[in-house]
């Protein structure tokens, strides 16, 4: 779920660069609560505010061993009606993509899956339509749209992780020149041997 903050700080910074279009990448978990939160309290809103400038792309995850539940759906994070809602959330996302953030919103807190296609799909949507999307959440290709954005997930999550391994690596070996160079000269400004980033306190930081 941090990861959603994540890429809402992206975002966030994002925007104060005043580009055209800014396409965020946001990941979410259909039985989690604190997605939940997180879409209700602050996702629709910066959409809502934002939106001419916005593209997301929503990608509904779990945590599971065997690649988002395709087979076995008691190994996602909450259990196999989470990886039910995902698949009908990725379905919506790939039948009517311009009323994503919407339909998270509107599946995000029902319970299971009936009620939130009944809800979010059925009460919303031409039966043909409403119809294409179930035989989608029910069948392989929602299970297909969910390896796609596991794919997407484990992507992104291994860039940010090699970012971050790099950065800290980064600031590890300076702060342990700076402790060499303090004991060596104790009067003398610490040396850093990489300018680009410093060690400060117990964070590193860029200068």
């Amino acid at each position: 779920m941090m990861r959603t903050f994540h890429y809402l700080a992206v975002l966030l910074a994002a925007l104060r660069q005043a580009a055209p279009v800014v396409t965020v990448d946001v990941v979410g978990e259909s039985m989690c609560p604190f997605t939940t939160r997180f879409v209700h309290s602050d996702l629709v809103p910066v959409y809502e505010k934002y939106r001419r400038y916005l593209r997301i792309n929503y990608h509904p995850s779990g945590r599971s061993e065997n690649n988002v539940c395709v087979r076995r759906a008691d190994g996602i994070a909450h259990g196999a009606e989470e990886c039910k809602k995902n698949a009908l959330i990725a379905c919506l996302i790939n039948y009517v993509p311009r009323h994503q953030i919407e339909s998270v919103a509107c599946v995000q807190p029902m319970p299971n899956l009936i009620e939130s296609f009944l809800t979010c799909v059925a009460g919303r949507y031409p039966p043909g339509v409403s119809n294409r999307i179930h035989e989608c959440a029910t069948g392989d290709e929602g299970r297909e749209y969910l390896v796609l954005d596991s794919m997407v997930v484990a992507e992104q999550v291994a860039e940010n992780v090699d970012a971050i391994i790099r950065q800290l690596d980064k600031c590890l070996e300076n702060r342990v020149l700076e402790s060499r160079d303090a004991t060596a000269r104790p009067a003398a400004p610490p040396q850093h041997h990489d300018a680009d980033w410093r060690w400060h306190g117990r964070r590193c930081e860029q200068i």
